[in-house]
C-alpha cells in the first residue's frame, strides 16, 4: 500500500508502470465519488438545504421578538440586523450539519458496507481518500450556507460588507470551521462503529454546541459559555462571520444581541479557528492512516 510519505517521482513511476493514480487523481475520483452521493441523496439534501432554512424561520417566527424601547424610526434596522444574524447562525448550522452528520453518515456507512476491505488491498493515499471527501463536504456546505443567507435576504436582513476583505475572510472561516467538523466526524466514525448511535452522537454534538453557545454566538446573553463565544470553534466562526457580513457594530449590535463580548475584529481569532481546523486535520489524517487504513475500522 502506497503511503502519504511517496514522493512525486515514485508516484510518477508507479503511474506509469502499475497503473496507480497519483495523489491529486485519487482525490479527485473520492470528490466525485462523494459528491455524486451527496446529490443524489435526498436525505442529505434536505438536512442540508431545507433543515437550517426551516429552523431559520421558526425562530424568527416564534424566538424573535421586537426589542422594547427601541425607537419606531429605529426598528426596522434592528429587526434587518437581527434576521442577518440569524441567518448567518443558522447558515453555519447548516454547514456544521453537512460537515459533522451527514458526512460521518456517509463515511460509516462505507465502512459498514465494507468498502474498505478492498481500499486497503489497494495502493491508495489516505490523505487522498480524506481530502476527496472533505471537498464535496465542502461543496454541500456551501451551498447550505448561502442558501440561508439568500433566504434571509429576501426576508429582509440587512448584509453589508465590513471590507474588501470581508469575503475572503468569511470563505476562510467557513473552510476552516467545515474543517473542524469533518475532522471531528472522521474521529467519531473510527471510534463509533454503528450507524445509529453516530448519529445520535453527532447530532447530540450539533445541538450541544449550537445551543450551548447562544445559538453559535449570535445571542451570548443565551449562552452559559457568554465568555469564551470567541474561542469556541463554531461560535467563532459565526461572530467572525457577523462582524464581516453586517453593519451589526458597536450600539446596533448591542441591539441586535450579539454583544457582548466584543465581536472578533482582531485578525487573531482568524487565527485561533486556523488552529483549530490544522490540529483537527492532522488528527484525522492519522485517524486515516492508523485506524481505517492500517487498522480494521469497520470490521
Amino acid at each position: 500500500m502506497a503511503t502519504d510519505h511517496a514522493s512525486t517521482q515514485t508516484t510518477q513511476r508507479a503511474d506509469d508502470a502499475t497503473g496507480v493514480a497519483p495523489w491529486y487523481r485519487q482525490t479527485k475520483s473520492f470528490a466525485r465519488r462523494s459528491l455524486r452521493e451527496l446529490a443524489r441523496s435526498k436525505v442529505a439534501l434536505f438536512w442540508a438545504i431545507l433543515w437550517p432554512v426551516f429552523w431559520y424561520f421558526l425562530t424568527m417566527v416564534l424566538f424573535i421578538s421586537e426589542p422594547q424601547g427601541v425607537p419606531e424610526a429605529e426598528l426596522a434596522a434592528v429587526m434587518a440586523d437581527t434576521k442577518a444574524t440569524n441567518a448567518i447562525s443558522f447558515g453555519l448550522f447548516g454547514a456544521f450539519t453537512v460537515t459533522l452528520v451527514s458526512f460521518a453518515q456517509n463515511f460509516t456507512a462505507d465502512l459498514e458496507e465494507k468498502r474498505y476491505r478492498k481500499l486497503r488491498s489497494l495502493p491508495v493515499y489516505p490523505s487522498a481518500d480524506l481530502t476527496g471527501r472533505f471537498l464535496a463536504g465542502f461543496v454541500l456546505a456551501l451551498a447550505s450556507f448561502w442558501s440561508v443567507i439568500a433566504v434571509g435576504y429576501v426576508d429582509g436582513a440587512s448584509f453589508d460588507l465590513h471590507s474588501v476583505l470581508s469575503v475572503p475572510v468569511v470563505l476562510a472561516s467557513l473552510l476552516l470551521f467545515c474543517i473542524v467538523g469533518m475532522s471531528t466526524a472522521v474521529v467519531l466514525s473510527a471510534v463509533v462503529t454503528k450507524g445509529e448511535y453516530l448519529t445520535v452522537i453527532t447530532n447530540t454534538t450539533l445541538l450541544v454546541l449550537f445551543f450551548s453557545t447562544g445559538f453559535n454566538g449570535v445571542q451570548p446573553a443565551m449562552s452559559p459559555l457568554a465568555d469564551y463565544v470567541n474561542l469556541v470553534p463554531n461560535s467563532l466562526a459565526a461572530r467572525l462571520q457577523v462582524y464581516h457580513l453586517t453593519d451589526v457594530h458597536g450600539s446596533a449590535a448591542a441591539s441586535a444581541g450579539v454583544t457582548p463580548p466584543e465581536l472578533p475584529a482582531d485578525p487573531v481569532y482568524l487565527v485561533v479557528l486556523l488552529g483549530f481546523a490544522v490540529a483537527l486535520w492532522g488528527v484525522a489524517v492519522l485517524t486515516m492512516r492508523r485506524a481505517v487504513y492500517g487498522g480494521d475500522a469497520g470490521e
